[in-house]
């Protein structure tokens, strides 16, 4: 009953009971707020320290971009001197590539350079090596790079522009690492390089030394071959002389100017081929010539090692029609006014008769590179000059 009484509104009090349901219903409304009584406003305007930051930060920002932007415009700037100055430090050896001979793959280190009817490049030694190796095959010689024609130097010309322009190349001397120009190594290695080595003042007698000049009086003083004696530089010279090959005695000169009969022939050898399996070239004078009333034909052979012709050396041979028995003969092969030969010859001797009518192959000393150059000329003509002598 209790429980059941304390829930009955109290009806004998002076309260209304609207003013009871409110006082029973004030404490919910109090926990409740009243948002009609909360009036809306706007965001409240900032203060002047976080307008200051703003504007601090946004000025940051703006100074980055531009310290990124400058910092973009000096990398291209650097990167564009980079690449100036890379070019302009390669620039000799994109020349040099430029430049290089296609078939020795070396810059051209003599006079003259040529080129081919469509610009392409040759130095002197592999284009004579080219038109050889044609002239020993009787094939046509071609243009190793666009193989055009370039026979008897047909359409080949001399650059005289590159020339020049190898001339003033950059070139590193081998003994310092000075840079210099091309055309100025040999001067700088024999005056100026501060590295050059001189050979010993006892070279001439055997001594093989080359050495710093700084340190060549030091060896001089104590070189051993300051102390031979005459017999040993005798016999190391008259090894030197075999070692150099044939040359021509002042003394068998002299004996040969002195014989009482003597001719001289100036001769123009034609190339020929036999008709063997593979063509074989030789030199040979077109018609017999005359002397001491006799009809003689002389023949320069080239003697050559297929398939590479890395080795060549040439030989003549004095043949004659009807010799007398036992008719000793001198001759002597040198180079034709006017057409220089780079070769070494002696005199022989030669005994003719019915049985022997012509001399044996004489060798005559010359290197590849002048065996290409005579090969190479461009009227297949060899000019020489023969003088013959008998007692």
């Amino acid at each position: 009953m209790g429980s059941e009484t304390s829930n009955i509104p109290n009806l004998n009090s002076n309260q209304s009971p609207d003013t009871q349901a409110q006082d029973n219903q004030l404490p919910l409304q109090e926990m409740q707020p009243n948002n009609e009584s909360i009036p809306e406003v706007d965001d409240p305007p900032p203060s002047g320290s976080e307008t200051l930051a703003e504007d601090i930060a946004e000025a940051g920002s703006t100074e980055i971009s531009d310290n990124q932007r400058d910092l973009q415009a000096g990398s291209e700037t650097s990167d564009n001197q980079r690449d100036q100055t890379t070019n302009n430090a390669s620039l000799g050896e994109r020349l040099t590539h430029v430049f290089r001979c296609p078939v020795c793959l070396e810059v051209p280190e003599g006079l003259p350079i040529h080129q081919c009817t469509r610009g392409h490049l040759m130095c002197k030694n592999c284009i004579d090596h080219l038109l050889a190796d044609a002239m020993l095959g009787d094939r046509t010689a071609r243009c190793p790079t666009c193989r055009c024609d370039i026979s008897n130097w047909r359409g080949v010309t001399r650059n005289h522009a590159v020339e020049r322009s190898v001339k003033e190349l950059p070139a590193t001397c081998d003994t310092c690492g000075d840079v210099v120009c091309r055309a100025d190594v040999k001067h700088h290695m024999k005056h100026e390089c501060r590295q050059r080595r001189v050979p010993c003042k006892f070279a001439p007698i055997g001594c093989p030394a080359e050495l710093p000049e700084a340190e060549l009086g030091c060896h001089e003083a104590v070189c051993q071959h300051k102390d031979k004696s005459g017999s040993d530089v005798m016999a190391y010279l008259q090894e030197k002389d075999l070692r150099a090959g044939p040359k021509l005695d002042p003394m068998d000169l002299i004996n040969f100017m002195s014989i009482g009969e003597r001719e001289t022939h100036d001769l123009a050898l034609k190339a020929y081929y036999d008709e063997s399996l593979r063509p074989q070239m030789y030199y040979q004078t077109r018609t017999r010539f005359e002397a001491f009333d006799l009809r003689w034909r002389l023949t320069v052979n080239i003697d050559s090692n297929p398939p590479g012709y890395t080795v060549r050396q040439l030989s003549y041979r004095l043949d004659v029609q009807n010799p007398p028995d036992n008719m000793t003969v001198s001759h002597l092969l040198l180079a034709s006014p006017g057409h220089p030969l780079p070769f070494t010859s002696t005199v022989h001797h030669t005994v003719y008769s019915d049985s022997n009518k012509a001399s044996t192959d004489i060798h005559l000393s010359m290197s590849i590179t002048d065996v290409n150059a005579v090969l190479a000329a461009s009227d297949n003509i060899l000019h020489v000059r023969l003088m013959i002598a008998k007692p």
